[in-house]
């Protein structure tokens, strides 16, 4: 593992030396032994540029507190990002639960790149893990628990970055527990 964090440390709004805040949307913090995101867009980076070129980055979600609307509810897994800024609008590649359904984004070049089939349930208690690989060109995209689905796509725009994590939690609670940076 290249790095791991499991949030098991007191609540705080500091959330911990390896992780750096988007300071568009640093609305994450340390809740009951979860990184919780509170406000709407949340954005968090690991403080180091992964240069790695065949990594899996994986984390569990749950949803708490209300009943989304799959439509707004958003989860994504981040890497190769140009920047610890500006989650959506700086290059990056996006492993995305999102609109009710899986998708890869090329975030500032070529949009979605490929849309899964199943709707996900996210509704209040709704977990799952998202895992995404970057195999050199080769992008893999899973989701597992609320629905198993897998998307594969190839695309060379982007070889390194910062690693992350952004949520929308309209209205409802987002935890994330068990972040993960593998080596393949």
């Amino acid at each position: 593992s290249l790095f791991f964090d499991d949030f098991n440390r007191s609540d705080s709004s500091n959330i911990g030396s390896n992780w750096v805040q988007d300071t568009t949307y640093p609305n994450f913090r340390i809740f009951n032994d979860k990184l919780q995101a509170f406000n709407n867009y949340a954005a968090a980076y690991y403080v180091n540029v992964v240069s790695n070129t065949h990594i899996a980055v994986k984390a569990k979600f749950s949803i708490s507190g209300g009943d989304a609307d799959v439509s707004t509810l958003q989860t994504h897994l981040i890497a190769r990002s140009a920047s610890p800024n500006g989650a959506g609008s700086t290059s990056a590649y996006f492993c995305s639960a999102t609109g009710g359904k899986l998708r890869i984004y090329n975030v500032g070049d070529e949009g979605v790149l490929i849309e899964g089939s199943k709707i996900m349930p996210s509704t209040n208690g709704t977990k799952y893990t998202l895992r995404f690989e970057l195999n050199g060109t080769q992008l893999k995209c899973a989701i597992s628990g609320a629905v198993e689905e897998t998307l594969t796509v190839s695309d060379n725009t982007l070889s390194s970055g910062y690693v992350g994590l952004l949520t929308s939690s309209s209205g409802n609670v987002v935890f994330v527990n068990n972040f993960e940076i593998i080596e393949l």
